[in-house]
């Protein structure tokens, strides 16, 4: 008998529905972490990998890489930030290679499935050896920004991130030293939002570096105007 004789009627839903609610609990937690064989990687922010007995696409959770392949994102991408699509795509065939470097094929990996899917892939965090992350790695060495729009739901890993971007945007990590133009335009766009970022080669007026040699050509034109006149009066 499940439960004691003795039972009230009422003591025993209360039982029921404990057990049915420490039940749903174990299956959300089933869906969330899976264990999974990586089979390939296809570019800097999705891979494919088996579950279950079962090849699923995962895209990798609040990241965004250049575009290596010729698609309508390339051609939004190399619009927006007035670089040629040999250079977006040099810089996505990089962000490609970091991912094979630390992604192997027919090694088993741990992914927290994050809400949703995207066009029909399911969105990961995926842990690395000793509980480094994929996403945040990648960030952190310039190899792709924070894609904002969805990592802002999730406050803890929203703030990994972006300590990650700041860092490689002040260190010039990665893709920040190789393709800067392409990093602060995908930074501009998927981080920050903007979405009339225009670069700086575009944009009027004088660049920094002009202003400062103007200044600096004033001030020795100022020092050899006094430099004279104090001759003078001598």
């Amino acid at each position: 008998m499940l439960f004691p004789a003795n039972l009230k009627k009422g003591e025993i839903v209360r039982a029921l529905t404990g057990l049915v609610m420490a039940g749903m609990v174990t299956i959300a937690i089933g869906r969330e972490i899976v264990y999974g064989t990586l089979e390939k990687v296809k570019d800097g922010d999705t891979f494919l990998m088996r579950i279950h007995g079962v090849d699923e696409s995962i895209r990798i959770f609040g990241i965004d890489t250049p575009e290596k392949f010729n698609s309508s994102k390339l051609d939004r991408d190399v619009e927006l930030c007035k670089v040629t699509r040999e250079v977006m795509r040099e810089a996505g065939k990089e962000a490609t290679q970091y991912a094979k470097e630390h992604l192997h094929p027919g090694e088993k990996y741990r992914l927290e499935l994050m809400d949703g899917t995207t066009h029909g892939r399911l969105i990961g965090w995926v842990y690395l050896p000793e509980e480094k992350v994929y996403n945040v790695e990648a960030v952190r060495d310039g190899y792709a920004v924070v894609y904002r729009t969805y990592t802002k739901k999730h406050p803890e890993k929203d703030q990994e991130l972006m300590k990650a971007i700041q860092y490689a945007r002040s260190h010039k990590t990665g893709l920040w030293a190789k393709y800067p133009a392409v990093m602060e335009c995908m930074y501009q766009r998927y981080t920050i939002g903007n979405r009339h970022y225009t670069p700086e080669s575009q944009r009027g007026g004088l660049s920094k570096s002009v202003k400062i040699g103007l200044a600096i050509a004033s001030l020795l034109v100022l020092g050899g105007l006094l430099f004279f006149f104090l001759r003078r009066e001598g």
